[in-house]
């Protein structure tokens, strides 16, 4: 079952160490801490072309992305779902040379 996003619309923690972490509700209601790791939201800055240092915009621009992956891997059985850079990163086209 999916997890929603909580009512109170926060993000807990920019930690510019580890990401940020951010909490969502379960079907039940519950409230599942979830993170998105440092590298993954720099890589997705550097792929829309933004700045890199700044988690926090990152993280606001591709929040529906980041939860959507976040609820995927509570679905798959992560109690704590951290979401990474392959998640959220579109990828890159094939290089035709």
């Amino acid at each position: 079952m999916p997890l929603t996003r909580t009512e109170d619309i926060d993000v807990d923690s920019p930690d510019f160490i580890t990401g940020v972490l951010f909490g969502m509700k379960d079907p039940e209601g519950r409230r599942i801490v979830c993170r998105v790791t440092r590298e993954a939201l720099e890589d997705r800055a550097a792929a829309d072309k933004e700045n890199q240092r700044d988690q926090a915009a990152t993280f606001a621009r591709a929040r529906k992305a980041i939860e959507a992956a976040a609820s995927r891997r509570f679905d798959a059985g992560e109690k704590a779902p951290v979401v990474h850079s392959e998640d959220i990163v579109p990828p890159k086209p094939p290089r035709i040379v």
